[in-house]
């Protein structure tokens, strides 16, 4: 039988013959088995009767450990969290560790938030060892993003730039697409046609800095009004220019 199962019962010996009603002595013995958590329980009944007649019965139960069970998961970064407990196999104790073995993951008792998380493969073992029976898992969660609407339509550019240092609008940020197969080149104009800035596979790293530093005692374009262009570029479609307005606050 497979650990956790119900033990069979001891059986009745029924009628064995015999001059008389036999004297049974039952034993019943577990033995673990070497180099492993299985484990063999063994039954015996010495029987005889008073006419000197004697026998052995035996019964051997081997209980096994279940094996390793592999479970993937795919899960969309925007999905609500999961308790990986539900996907245990039927039977496993629920109360054993997860530990994480590859990918930057934190788990709170066994509840998967795939929100915020990195794109890729993600390895969790579970272990519940407390008891006799021993429960193993290997869990391999697929983080994707087939939920996310990749459109261009989807795409959030600022309105306005404030680098004060404040961490609210410091950045002149495109937004709203972060796990689409999108890459951005950037391109700014002052009011006069000048670019003062541009940037290839834009990562939301410019706040306002003119070009070389060369403008103004801090290094920073004068506050006003500027123009963008955005070459976004996929993979699956051709590229998309998006141009608009942009507010330069002063520090």
């Amino acid at each position: 039988i497979l650990c956790g199962e119900a033990i069979p019962p001891v059986p009745e010996l029924g009628d064995i013959g015999g001059c008389d009603t036999p004297v049974v002595v039952y034993n019943e013995e577990t033995t673990t088995l070497p180099g492993t958590s299985d484990y063999m329980i063994t039954r015996t009944w010495e029987v005889s009767d008073s006419c000197g007649n004697t026998a052995t019965f035996e019964q051997v139960i081997f209980v096994l450990q279940p094996q390793l069970e592999e479970i993937t998961i795919d899960i969309c970064v925007e999905d609500s969290p999961i308790n990986l407990r539900d996907s245990l196999p039927e039977g496993f104790d629920q109360n054993g560790e997860f530990v994480v073995t590859m990918g930057d993951l934190v788990l709170q008792d066994g509840i998967l938030d795939p929100q915020d998380l990195e794109l890729g493969e993600y390895s969790i073992e579970y272990t519940s060892t407390e008891g006799v029976c021993k429960y193993f898992v290997d869990f391999t969660v697929m983080v994707n993003a087939d939920c996310v609407p990749c459109a261009i339509s989807e795409i959030q550019i600022s309105k306005a730039i404030t680098a004060n240092g404040d961490g609210i609008n410091d950045m002149f940020a495109i937004t709203g697409v972060e796990f689409c197969d999108f890459s951005f080149n950037v391109m700014i104009f002052n009011r006069w046609g000048n670019k003062v800035y541009e940037g290839t596979d834009y990562q939301n790293n410019w706040g306002g800095a003119s070009p070389n530093n060369k403008l103004g005692t801090s290094g920073m374009l004068p506050t006003g009004t500027y123009y963008y262009i955005i070459d976004v570029i996929s993979t699956e479609n051709p590229s998309e220019k998006i141009n608009g307005y942009i507010y330069l606050g002063g520090q």
